[in-house]
């Protein structure tokens, strides 16, 4: 239980920065 409560809380930050770096590429690609 401990260990999927951990991942539902690190999971989402995680989406998160690779949505924006997704965003990031997509407006300036390297």
């Amino acid at each position: 239980m401990g260990l999927v409560f951990a991942l539902l809380l690190i999971v989402p930050p995680l989406g998160l920065a690779a949505y924006e770096l997704q965003q990031m590429r997509g407006v300036r690609p390297l």
